[in-house]
């Protein structure tokens, strides 16, 4: 597998974590990237970079003592977008997690209300940011694709390839 190198920001374009991903794949939904479980990150995982949307949306298998637990996470964000240098996005702080059982948690609002006021973000931003919170949470909710099984599907398509799984 290909990789590429992903850049999560903080707003606007602040360096904050760079990751290398192996590239398992695009659909209608955007493209899927694999994240390796390793010796720093005891879980394996794909995110997905999706087509104009304010969020990217991970799937994740493991959590600390619980290696087969899973779960998804979605940080809302600017729109990623490629270039020559890989992905990027500005991390908006808002963060959703949905849990094996069915339930959705929003987090991080707070970090959310501070950035948004000392940063300044333009009024666009925070409404785009608020949109997406609650877009992803009803879909979430409802289990709308593709939170419901693609993304699923996507993680046990790389572990299978024997993608360092």
């Amino acid at each position: 597998m290909a990789t590429v190198r992903v850049y999560k920001q903080k707003y606007p374009a602040r360096a904050h974590i760079a990751s290398e991903l192996e590239m398992v794949g695009a659909d209608d939904f955007g493209t899927w990237l694999y994240r390796p479980r390793d010796v720093a990150v005891d879980r394996v995982g794909v995110q997905l970079m999706p087509v104009d949307r304010w969020w990217t949306a991970w799937w994740w298998i493991g959590w600390e003592n619980d290696p087969d637990r899973r779960w998804i996470a979605v940080d809302i964000c600017t729109p990623p977008i490629l270039d020559a240098g890989g992905w990027r996005y500005d991390d908006l702080e808002i963060d959703l997690v949905g849990r094996s059982d069915g339930s959705v948690l929003v987090l991080d609002e707070d970090e959310f209300e501070e950035a948004r006021h000392a940063v300044p973000y333009p009024q666009e931003v925070v409404a785009a940011a608020l949109y997406a919170r609650d877009e992803v949470h009803q879909m979430l909710d409802r289990g709308a694709e593709p939170f419901r099984s693609c993304g699923w599907r996507h993680l046990e398509t790389a572990v299978a390839g024997g993608a360092h799984a």
